[in-house]
């Protein structure tokens, strides 16, 4: 296998750009991931010293605390050096990290005992060095990998510190360095397992070998040659050595060779980690842009739907005309069949109330002109199948179910609409001479048994329509009402309203319609025998009988007449309520408020965040 190629370091301050973005982002907390490089390892690993040569940083000897939670470095490059501390004095800086382990709430310093405390913390400390000489480079090193439980860990311990590097490393724009000791057995390593875990392709992964110092056999050298020469890793591995070893030791057989590949040494290891992130951030760059325009705009809809702060009377009636006038228009827009100008119906499609209803009224004329009938007329064929009517179904949005499965429309329609007694008086009534010379009760008698399935099925499609109707509206009251508190009152107060109509027997009945379906037609031809006149008759009060159901209990009851569901909420309505009324329905909560502040904030990181990015 061939050696993974040598990269050149970037180094001019144009590609820095990229990683400055990155810090930036880091900065400003909207909890966007960003590109960035995390030192795992075991805890004898060698991780420490690695992390302190690439950064230059090091932390108070002794302390143990770099261990105890992620520690963020970030290397800026800066025309001036500067520090919050006096030249990193030891301990300056160790008050400091004690100040910090207070601040997480584990156990240190006098604490240190508190077996209370946890050991480790999920917090991050984040750690600034700039100065001109700094290379430009984010380095995030999480608590060392462990096995052993000892007096101070528990299993606890070990999960958790697994579970944080877990969550670190499975990041898509992390860089992970997987540190691991010369002298260890790679096969048994946990930190390469988690690393195929999280990065099953190897295309974020880079082998680190440390401690190469201490290796003295010719044959490991020679593993360790093979190892850095192959592709084991896409990335490949580097080998470095103990801070302040001597390079020139005559025992370290093999060294020179080694140093040809231009794998080793924390100078090569940090040029070609600086690339990598460079390279890194440059790609996830436009990722980056497009989440937070998605989530800044799905904060400001959420926003807009909590609507502005409801602390009067008059803020509140404003926010609910507000909202019922967007109700209201959107009821318009689906009847009248125009989606395109509002993506709510993209978004919805059970909000395309007029296409649903064509569909299911189509649905009725069809199953009344082919099922209707008791009897096939001669000449017609009765083996067309064309189903029951649709039904809605909640879980898959499709027309399924029944008005008995929604209890809040139980008390609005009765199940048993009685509505053919009054109609076949009504055929019975507008019979005349016209039709023939038949006696009229058989006519009436045979004209009834022909048109007994009606009843089932223009019930099954009111029934229908009306579930169709109120699922919208639902669904249209969950669209325009973000508060959810706000929605709930609301519609307790509309189903308080609907009740009181129900109980003045006010409900929907198919029987409404009964003397409009009168027939008014001139059937003047005297047909020779029954089959003819009735034929003829049957199929003028069919077409008539459902042209009257699709206008007037469909059309007019249920979505364009004054008293439709449809008309529930309005800007009239909300005008005429009283002060009690208002706040009942929408008085804003703790809740609410805490949302909108939390919004107001996170709209303001994703405006930072944007523009930080322009850059």
């Amino acid at each position: 296998m061939g050696a993974v190629p040598k990269r050149e370091p970037i180094d001019g301050l144009g590609h820095h750009v990229y990683l400055e973005k990155q810090d930036k982002l880091r900065e400003i907390g909207v909890d966007i991931p960003t590109s960035q490089i995390v030192v795992v390892g075991s805890q004898s690993s060698g991780k420490s010293s690695l992390l302190e040569s690439l950064t230059g940083f090091s932390f108070p000897r002794g302390q143990g605390l770099c261990t105890r939670y992620a520690t963020q470095i970030t290397l800026r490059r800066n025309e001036a050096q500067s520090t919050e501390l006096n030249g990193f004095d030891g301990r300056e800086l160790a008050s400091v990290i004690e100040k910090a382990n207070t601040a997480m709430g584990i156990r240190s310093g006098a604490s240190k005992d508190d077996t209370s405390l946890p050991m480790f913390s999920g917090d991050i400390l984040k750690v600034e060095i700039s100065g001109p000489e700094q290379p430009h480079l984010t380095v995030i090193d999480v608590p060392g990998l462990f096995q052993v439980i000892d007096e101070g860990t528990t299993e606890l311990d070990k999960v958790r510190v697994e579970n944080m590097v877990r969550r670190y490393m499975e990041n898509e724009r992390t860089i992970v360095l997987a540190v691991l000791s010369c002298l260890s057995d790679r096969a048994t390593e946990g930190v390469l397992q988690f690393a195929k875990t999280a990065d099953p392709e190897g295309v974020r992964t880079v082998g680190v070998l440390t401690r190469a110092d201490l290796v003295k056999e010719q044959a490991v050298v020679q593993t360790l040659l093979q190892l850095v020469k192959g592709n084991t890793l896409k990335l490949g591995y580097f080998l470095v050595r103990n801070r302040g070893a001597d390079e020139d030791t005559p025992e370290y057989l093999g060294w020179a060779e080694l140093v040809k590949l231009g794998r080793t040494g924390v100078e090569a290891l940090r040029a070609e980690l600086q690339t990598l992130l460079t390279e890194l951030a440059g790609r996830e760059l436009p990722k980056q842009r497009a989440e937070v325009e998605q989530r800044l705009l799905d904060c400001r809809k959420r926003l807009e739907s909590i609507g502005p702060a409801r602390d009067s009377s008059a803020s509140q009636r404003e926010c609910l005309v507000k909202l019922a006038s967007t109700f209201e228009r959107i009821v318009r827009d689906a009847l009248d069949g125009r989606y395109e100008g509002d993506p709510i119906f993209s978004d919805k499609p059970q909000l395309r109330l007029a296409t649903e209803i064509i569909e299911l009224n189509e649905g009725f004329s069809e199953l009344m002109s082919k099922k209707g009938h008791t009897w096939v007329f001669d000449g017609e064929s009765g083996e067309e199948d064309v189903g029951g009517p649709l039904k809605y179904d909640e879980k898959t949005g499709q027309v399924q179910g029944s008005v008995s499965s929604i209890p809040e429309l139980q008390q609005l329609v009765r199940e048993n609409m009685a509505c053919f007694a009054p109609l076949e008086e009504s055929y019975r009534e507008s019979r005349g001479q016209e039709l023939g010379t038949f006696g009229g009760s058989l006519l009436a008698m045979t004209f009834r048994a022909q048109t007994s399935k009606w009843r089932d099925i223009v019930l099954d499609h009111v029934e229908t329509v009306i579930v169709v109707v109120h699922r919208f509206i639902k669904a249209l009251l969950h669209e325009t009402f973000g508060d959810e508190r706000m929605r709930e009152k609301l519609v307790e107060r509309m189903e308080k309203s609907a009740s009181k109509v129900a109980s003045k027997n006010n409900w929907i009945s198919v029987s409404d319609v009964a003397n409009i379906t009168k027939n008014k037609s001139n059937a003047e031809q005297t047909k020779e025998d029954i089959h003819d006149i009735l034929q003829s008759y049957y199929e003028v009060s069919r077409k008539k009988f459902v042209d009257a159901i699709c206008r007037l209990v469909v059309e007019h009851f249920l979505l364009d007449g004054r008293s439709s569901p449809l008309k529930v909420l309005t800007p009239e309505l909300i005008a005429k309520m009283s002060d009690s009324q208002l706040d009942m329905i929408a008085g804003e909560d703790a809740t609410t408020k805490r949302e909108r502040e939390r919004l107001d904030a996170e709209i303001r990181g994703l405006k930072a965040a944007m523009e930080a990015m322009r850059r």
